[in-house]
């Protein structure tokens, strides 16, 4: 990863587009971004949105992963979210898994 990027990543349910930031003097990554939905019906509540980011390695093994919520979104509308996690120099990918609760 270099220090920072913008990544658009798509799911069957969401789609993420976050930029991202590295410090490497704090050893922290910044993602600052917004979530949208597609393939559910327009307009559900979605009482609790659970995220879990994964770093993987060059061989894309998972090295570590982080859990956050998101709660009360709309499927109409497109929730932002900005989270920062420790940063270690061995991660050179990031992922995303979800589940949410309607």
């Amino acid at each position: 990863m270099g220090n920072s990027g913008h990544h658009n990543l798509y799911y069957e349910h969401l789609i993420l587009e976050f930029d991202y930031r590295i410090d490497r003097s704090m050893n922290t990554i910044t993602c600052d971004g917004v979530i949208s939905f597609r393939n559910i019906h327009q307009g559900f509540k979605i009482n609790s949105l659970h995220l879990m980011v994964m770093f993987l390695d060059s061989n894309r093994v998972v090295l570590d992963t982080r859990d956050f919520f998101l709660p009360n979104a709309d499927s109409w509308g497109k929730p932002p979210f900005k989270k920062t996690f420790t940063y270690k120099a061995n991660y050179k990918e990031i992922a995303f898994g979800y589940s949410a609760r309607y």
